[in-house]
């Protein structure tokens, strides 16, 4: 609790949110560990696309706007992890979001990427 309190939060209390519903999803049986919680903020605070991590992502195909790109990447996302937890209402709640909004996000980037 105290890593939790000490934590200096660069987002709002929906950041918090996100990283108490991470633990509790983690932890093994009903105990959230001290080293999970300085597992989970430290992976927090490191960079996400260190330069070694930019080449992993696909490039960008000829004539594709940045918003074609992000749309096909979060499609690709959205259907990798509805395969991994096993159904959309899962996968939305892994996304955080709720199951309707996805619904409608993804038949908004599906049609953007299909243009």
């Amino acid at each position: 609790m105290k890593l939790l309190c000490y934590y200096d939060w660069p987002g709002n209390v929906r950041e918090l949110i996100l990283m108490v519903g991470r633990l509790a999803a983690k932890a093994s049986g009903r105990i959230i560990t001290t080293d999970l919680v300085r597992s989970e903020t430290d992976a927090e605070q490191s960079p996400a696309l260190a330069p070694s991590n930019t080449e992993r992502f696909p490039r960008l195909r000829e004539d594709e706007t940045l918003t074609d790109y992000l749309c096909r990447g979060a499609l690709a996302i959205y259907e990798r992890e509805r395969a991994n937890l096993g159904s959309h209402s899962a996968a939305a709640h892994r996304l955080g979001m709720r199951r309707n909004t996805l619904y409608d996000w993804l038949e908004w980037a599906r049609d953007h990427v299909t243009k």
